[in-house]
């Protein structure tokens, strides 16, 4: 069931242009890492079947799937959001919009007009993208091989990221 799901996620559009990037020394991915990505890409095994997650000790599969998608603890979803999020900054600011990453008191309690401390964006553009007026982006990573989503994500291309989205719509 994993394998359809993430078989079904590799299948979508831009899923695969990872692999036509060229390097640059802004956005460099180690070897190791490299390595790691292309073995998973492939299906090919990346851990030993008694590797146990360093954040966790839960046993690792031996495709990464935990790794990936599954550790509560962090591990490489927190990182892929992280770089994503960072990534959005990077090039925001490159092109003079001055972005915040990850700026507390955008929002303001319900009536209170005091602000709540929440974070509603992974990055805030203050001077807009459209218009001048002011945006935010909120990044979530998520992968099809998570229990979460694994066996719907085996019948539905798309399926994590669309559930994901409108989670995060509701919320």
């Amino acid at each position: 069931m994993k394998r359809g799901a993430y078989l079904n996620a590799v299948r979508r559009p831009l899923a695969n242009d990872w692999l036509k990037a060229p390097p640059t020394r802004e956005f460099a991915i180690k070897p190791r890492e490299f390595q790691a990505s292309l073995r998973s890409h492939l299906g090919a095994k990346i851990y030993r079947p008694d590797t146990k997650c360093q954040l966790c000790g839960t046993v690792m599969q031996e495709r990464g799937e935990h790794a990936v998608g599954e550790c509560k603890q962090g591990g490489c979803r927190h990182r892929r959001h992280n770089t994503v999020r960072d990534t959005i900054g990077h090039l925001g600011n490159a092109a003079g919009l001055k972005p915040g990453i990850e700026e507390k008191d955008l929002m303001l309690d319900d009536g209170s007009g005091l602000a709540s401390g929440r974070k509603p964006a992974d990055v805030y553009f203050p001077l807009g993208l459209v218009e001048g007026q002011a945006r935010a982006i909120d990044v979530t990573v998520v992968s099809p091989t998570c229990p979460t989503y694994v066996q719907r994500a085996a019948q539905t291309r798309g399926y994590a990221s669309c559930l994901a989205s409108a989670n995060k719509r509701r919320s």
